[in-house]
């Protein structure tokens, strides 16, 4: 492996790239990796693979990693083993992303211990086995690395492959969380957030400040629900926005019903549909039901009972009772959907079954207008909704990310 002799030329590479100089950078790496200078081969395959790289830039990319890596330089093993994964430069392939891993693994390298130790979780490329990524994870926790304290954190409170223990789930986010790691604060804030408000907003804050989408989330809904004190004016709508924007469905159903109700914000009904169409669009039940209640009755938003329906029937299907009772009302009027009294006693009968008294009611009203043979028909409609075995077990899905 050739490493050495040039570093101050490395050194000086450095300081171009980390001003955002990456073409200076490139220029002064170069040539050593031409010479067959692993690190610089290494960080020349860097500068070709950022976000803004076209496909000719990331094949280049990948082309560098490999050189430095048949050298055995851990980072650029990693790192292809990072593109393998993604299909980044290079077809996806997760048998090739877990042999490059190994390889930096065995070395030592703490990402690519925590990046094998997911595909293990996963069963990408491997065979899944918990045990075997604990073991990874714990070598890259005794090397202080911050995601693999994380991520033993998820695997004890999850119980993959052991009993759940959130006191121990606790105890690893607090490692990572006092690191500085934002998704680690985080979940130590949820675990605290019953117990004791104050520490959860305290380390949601932090997060936050770090520009954790789920950190922002959270904190905004905490402040604006007046279980945490606002450290300046507007400060929960403030982060309610910022998790918004990032596409969190929970912010923007929050900040619908905000806008709807005038609470913290003036009131603005179109504003508020804007928000519950955004996270409508990403499958968020209530605001689905919302939606399509504003567009049943014309508030805020022009009256559209066809559109109604085809929202309250995303939400019904997921689950919601009001959402259901709703469209089984509609069913039966035909309102916005073909008259269907068969459909509509099914839709009353879910909504009945999760205690809507109204849709009780009509469904009592409903059954007596109904032969034998469409209540039978009906009733087998609500059974096969019932039986739906949609609730998958949980996964625990932890993306390798690049390690730069």
């Amino acid at each position: 492996m050739t490493t050495g002799g040039c570093g101050g030329a490395v050194k000086t590479g450095m300081r171009s790239f980390e001003a955002g100089e990456v073409a200076s950078a490139r220029q002064i790496w170069r040539p050593l990796a031409d010479r067959g200078h692993a690190r610089a081969q290494y960080l020349t395959g860097l500068s070709y693979d950022t976000r803004e790289s076209s496909a000719s830039e990331l094949a280049e990319a990948v082309t560098w990693y490999r050189r430095a890596a048949d050298q055995g330089y851990a980072a650029a093993q990693n790192n292809l083993g990072n593109c393998c994964f993604v299909g980044r430069g290079v077809e996806k392939d997760d048998q090739d992303a877990a042999a490059w891993y190994r390889l930096a693994a065995d070395q030592g390298f703490a990402p690519a211990q925590t990046n094998l130790a997911v595909l293990y979780l996963r069963g990408d490329g491997v065979d899944q086995n918990d045990t075997t990524a604990r073991r990874y994870l714990k070598l890259a926790a005794d090397q202080r690395y911050a995601r693999a304290v994380y991520l033993l954190g998820v695997l004890a409170e999850s119980g993959a492959g052991m009993a759940k223990n959130e006191t121990r789930a606790a105890h690893f986010y607090r490692r990572a969380a006092k690191q500085g790691y934002a998704q680690a604060q985080t979940a130590l804030g949820r675990l605290l957030f019953e117990s004791d408000p104050a520490q959860a907003a305290r380390w949601y804050r932090e997060a936050a400040a770090q520009g954790n989408a789920a950190a922002q989330n959270n904190l905004g809904a905490m402040i604006v629900g007046g279980q945490a004190e606002s450290v300046t004016d507007g400060e929960g709508v403030t982060l309610l926005h910022q998790a918004a924007e990032k596409g969190v469905a929970e912010s923007q159903f929050v900040l619908g019903c905000l806008y709807s109700t005038g609470e913290h914000v003036p009131q603005d009904r179109e504003e508020a549909a804007r928000w519950w169409r955004l996270a409508a669009h990403r499958g968020y039940t209530a605001a689905q039901t919302n939606l399509g209640l504003m567009h049943l009755h014309g508030r805020g938003i022009p009256k559209d009972e066809s559109e109604a329906a085809c929202w309250l029937t995303l939400a019904a299907d997921q689950g919601s009772r009001v959402a259901q009772l709703n469209l089984g009302l509609m069913c039966s009027r035909g309102q916005g959907v073909p008259q269907d009294h068969i459909a509509a006693y099914k839709w009353l009968t879910l909504s009945a079954e999760q205690g809507e008294t109204l849709a009780d009611e009509r469904r009592a009203m409903l059954a007596r207008r109904l032969t034998p043979t469409q209540l039978a028909h009906a009733e087998r409609l609500v059974h096969a909704w019932t039986a739906r075995t949609d609730a998958a077990p949980e996964v625990i899905v932890a993306v390798p990310d690049l390690e730069d």
